[in-house]
């Protein structure tokens, strides 16, 4: 499944940990640009696609905080949402 995990400062960094050790193919953004260099390499070094923007990519589920707003996700598209915080 490709997932879209917008945040890496509220709780994205561990569903992203989680989602790749079962297998998922998972996108973390830091969308509020203030996530170390250490997590973003850490999660890199396990397969996550770290980035600052979200890509113009179709996701299979899209996993946010409950109060990131619907600007942060440019031009892709996902089928199914779920929040957290």
């Amino acid at each position: 499944m490709q997932i879209l995990i917008l945040d890496l400062t509220h709780g994205g960094d561990i569903l992203s940990e989680d989602l790749t050790a079962r297998e998922h193919k998972v996108t973390c953004v830091d969308v509020y640009r203030i996530a170390t260099d250490e997590k973003k390499q850490a999660l890199r070094k396990i397969g996550v696609e770290v980035t600052d923007i979200v890509p113009d990519k179709e996701y299979d589920l899209l996993i946010s905080p409950a109060h990131g707003p619907d600007s942060f996700l440019n031009g892709s598209t996902h089928k199914k949402r779920m929040t957290f915080s």
